[in-house]
């Protein structure tokens, strides 16, 4: 039977995945479907190889992504007043930026999907936007976005130097 893979929270912030890093999260598991289901595992539809990462076996980030928003809302209760999709969406700018997912191969297809809602809206509001460059430019999207006023990502600002 194939290791227990870090997932969750604390997958996201070995990651250093934006919205994850500042805090002390809970472990999580993940595993293949034909394991037992235990209070702290979670399980995937299809295996995917773990790898290792800071001397652990941790989940791969798309799969990362997807057990975030599956997760209970009181993981997501933090002294930082950042909401769950907001810290949802910061993490996946943040693996965007990285590279580490590429958005265009976030689908969601075949019926309901483990971390489908939020990620979805976030994947599909982007539309083909680069990722944001910084977590200040997210968080910034994010408070416009709240107050219903226009935003955008990666404006090009030009200096006259003459």
């Amino acid at each position: 039977m194939p290791d227990l893979a870090l997932t969750g929270p604390a997958a996201a912030a070995l990651y250093q995945l934006d919205g994850f890093t500042d805090i002390v999260w809970p472990l999580l598991w993940c595993g293949p479907i034909s394991l037992d289901p235990t209070p702290n595992v979670i399980r995937s539809r299809r295996y995917r190889p773990p790898q290792e990462l800071a001397s652990q076996l941790v989940a791969r980030p798309g799969l990362v992504l997807r057990h975030l928003n599956a997760l209970d809302d009181e993981i997501y209760d933090q002294p930082d007043g950042i909401n769950r999709r907001d810290r949802i969406e910061l993490a996946a700018e943040s693996a965007f930026r990285k590279r580490l997912v590429l958005p265009e191969r976030m689908t969601f297809t075949g019926g309901p999907q483990l971390g489908g809602h939020f990620l979805r809206e976030i994947v599909h509001d982007r539309g083909t936007e680069p990722a944001t460059e910084s977590f200040p430019e997210t968080r910034l999207c994010q408070v416009l976005r709240g107050l219903g006023l226009p935003h955008w990502r990666q404006a090009r600002i030009y200096e006259d130097f003459q």
